[in-house]
């Protein structure tokens, strides 16, 4: 039933299961005090605002990751049905998703093969196709705009492909660095494997700026002591008070 529903339908049903989703992503934001604790209520309190500021990164993150599992599903459930989303259609639906979304720095779909989405039979604008010839639609919003770009980099060694691929799973990646229009950018991307009768279709992801995810982390302050960061779940660090930091293990910041 899911698959028959309209677009915006699936995002309003998406966006009540964050309680559900909240447990595939393994997030960690610690907040340090160096005044010492000599009250219980004192106790009481940090522990319910460090809970809270946690919350609201987690629902901050779970906004991508939600809407790429929910493009994902559509592209899968559309091909189980035999009824694919048109090639044109679904950059479409990118770019609306991206415009509604402006902290979305990127949305795409990178195809395996040509097996389900083929530019000669599907048709579609060319820049939905990569320089390899595979469908591989991508939504870039660098001026406030969502553009479609054509893709020109050879994708398929990339983590934001092949993490998802070999493992199966929704995933979210350590902070890493990507070359944006000349520009160097610290990203995080949250992907998830598409699949359709049985086979491996492609990857879908949404791509963010750790910048703004920074901006959010900054703004978390209980104390004027504390420092407080963003882990992902391989312990690096993604968001941190200290920009010097992101990027790195969390052991090697604690010697530096």
């Amino acid at each position: 039933m899911f698959k028959n529903l309209k677009l915006s339908t699936k995002l309003t049903l998406v966006s009540c299961s964050i309680a559900t989703l909240a447990l595939i992503i393994v997030v960690s934001m610690v907040a340090f005090k160096t005044l010492k604790i000599t009250s219980e209520d004192t106790s009481r309190y940090i522990r319910s605002e460090v809970q809270k500021n946690a919350n609201e990164v987690s629902i901050f993150l779970l906004n991508a990751f939600q809407s790429a599992r929910m493009l994902g599903e559509s592209i899968q459930g559309a091909l189980e049905a035999g009824n694919k989303i048109a090639p044109d259609n679904l950059g479409a639906i990118f770019m609306q998703v991206q415009k509604e979304n402006p902290d979305f720095m990127s949305i795409w779909f990178m195809s395996e093969s040509d097996e389900f989405y083929n530019r000669y039979t599907d048709g579609g604008a060319d820049e939905l196709y990569a320089s390899n010839g595979l469908f591989a639609p991508w939504s870039v919003n660098s001026s406030g705009s969502p553009k479609l770009t054509k893709r020109t980099n050879e994708y398929k060694n990339g983590e934001y492909y092949t993490t998802s691929k070999n493992s199966g799973l929704p995933t979210i990646l350590d902070p890493y660095f990507y070359n944006f229009n000349g520009q160097n950018i610290l990203v995080t991307s949250f992907t998830m494997p598409v699949y359709a009768k049985g086979k491996f279709v492609g990857t879908m992801g949404i791509a963010m700026k750790v910048e703004r995810i920074q901006e959010l982390i900054r703004s978390i302050r209980l104390y004027e002591t504390d420092s407080s960061l963003l882990l992902s779940h391989t312990g690096k660090i993604i968001a941190h008070t200290n920009s010097d930091l992101i990027g790195k293990s969390i052991v090697e910041a604690n010697q530096d």
